[in-house]
């Protein structure tokens, strides 16, 4: 097994690039522009309408990556993808899109780079390391301008050590990487395994009694007639949900990006798809708040109230624990008792009363008729709702602990692969007598 081991102090000079450091005295300091060719005169920006008609089998790459398949390319060559603005590029400024020898086209927030005086993937993981925050712009969204990007400075060692450090690199971050995916799809499982849990309780396949679950015996059910309930409780009911709540929809003032709309000190936070996307089982914070205006055109929820995205992440509901306002891609549940606010929750949550609502292979079509015709299970005492939920909570939050700390375990391995790759990358692990037969784990 490899041992890593660093180069000493005297072997190193001052790159003068703050973010950089100190870097091999051998080592030469260059421009992104003196390394690379700008293919960037070859991107084409197409409509969503365009894309639309030229369905195929080549990537259209976007800011978000790959948008769309259609039938002609434009780039067949090994080139490097970097990002002008947008998601994910930008994400914490790491992320860099490597396409080699792949058709495809690329739209105008994509910088095209063609490697000629550098190794490919070693150029890649300097780039995975450049502080870009050195070189964007812009007064409302980051931008990384062609310009600017070609300012972008980079080390750069021999050609015989440019490989030596992207052949390790290949192999240290595949192995990184494994582990990451390993524990990746565990979190998916205990997600999978929460959904089960939640629809056999919520179902009442199984009973909670004395704060565990007990299976129904066949004798205890009959078939709710409902195809993604199946069988239930003898003494549960069937209610469609229009039958304890109205079914409401969220409405956006217009357009939408006018500042009058919006208020750092509003008194109902702004809801987008994005803050329901990324909160849990509640909403607790968003990124704006509506001034008065804005709140009197749109719909108001108060504390407690229940509401269903039917744009975006179709079906994600949420319960809001602060005063918000929803726009028109959510439907909501005004006057909703509080008994069957999580019950409801659990419900939408685990997806399945959705099943029939949207073509195979198609996105939801949700509404408030659709939600309202949702046909759910009930039981039929306060009691047995309280115990359900209960339960749950409990259940939730111990998954959820396993699933945190995982979580914190993957952010770990990703924060020390990135160190790998940055002190790879700038010379400061000494890697001239490594070879690929001495490989071994991770260090």
């Amino acid at each position: 097994m490899y041992k890593i081991k660093y180069r000493s102090p005297d072997e190193m000079k001052d790159s003068g690039v703050e973010w950089l450091g100190m870097v091999p005295k051998d080592w030469g300091i260059k421009k992104l522009k003196h390394v690379t060719k700008c293919l960037d005169g070859k991107r084409i920006p197409l409509s969503s309408e365009e894309r639309g008609k030229m369905q195929g089998d080549f990537p259209y790459w976007g800011a978000n990556g790959i948008v769309d398949y259609i039938n002609k390319y434009l780039l067949d060559e090994e080139v490097i993808l970097l990002g002008e603005d947008g998601a994910p590029f930008f994400d914490n400024y790491k992320d860099v899109a490597f396409v080699s020898a792949q058709k495809i086209w690329v739209n105008n927030h994509i910088h095209i780079l063609k490697p000629i005086m550098i190794d490919t993937v070693f150029l890649l993981n300097c780039l995975n390391t450049v502080n870009y925050i050195d070189y964007i712009e812009g007064s409302t969204r980051d931008k990384l301008t062609q310009s600017n990007m070609k300012e972008i400075i980079i080390q750069v060692p021999s050609a015989l050590n440019q490989q030596t450090i992207a052949n390790f690199l290949d192999i240290k971050t595949a192995q990184f990487d494994s582990i990451i995916y390993k524990k990746e799809l565990l979190i998916k499982k205990l997600e999978e395994a929460k959904k089960s849990l939640i629809s056999e309780v919520v179902t009442g396949k199984v009973k909670i009694v004395d704060g565990e679950m007990v299976k129904r015996q066949p004798e205890e059910l009959k078939d709710s007639g409902v195809e993604w309930l199946g069988m239930i409780p003898k003494d549960w009911g069937i209610r469609k949900i229009k039958r304890l709540s109205n079914i409401g929809r969220g409405a956006s003032p217009r357009p939408i990006d006018n500042p009058r709309y919006f208020d750092d000190t509003g008194e109902y936070a702004w809801t987008r798809i994005a803050d329901v996307t990324a909160s849990g089982k509640f909403l607790l914070h968003t990124k704006q708040t509506t001034s008065k205006l804005g709140a009197n055109l749109s719909v108001k929820l108060e504390p407690q109230d229940l509401f269903i995205s039917i744009a975006g992440s179709v079906g994600k509901p949420c319960i809001t624990k602060i005063k918000a306002c929803i726009h028109d891609g959510f439907v909501y549940l005004p006057k909703l008792k509080n008994k069957y606010v999580e019950f409801l929750y659990y419900i939408f949550y685990i997806g399945q009363c959705y099943r029939g609502l949207g073509k195979l292979g198609t996105q939801l079509n949700l509404n408030r008729e659709t939600i309202g015709n949702i046909d759910i299970a009930l039981p039929l005492t306060d009691t047995e709702i309280n115990s359900i939920i209960k339960y749950i909570v409990y259940k939730e939050g111990r998954i959820e602990y396993l699933t945190a700390t995982i979580a914190s375990e993957i952010q770990k391995l990703k924060q020390a692969k990135q160190s790998l790759i940055s002190e790879a990358v700038t010379g400061k692990i000494d890697l001239r007598d490594w070879e690929i037969t001495q490989e071994g784990g991770i260090q």
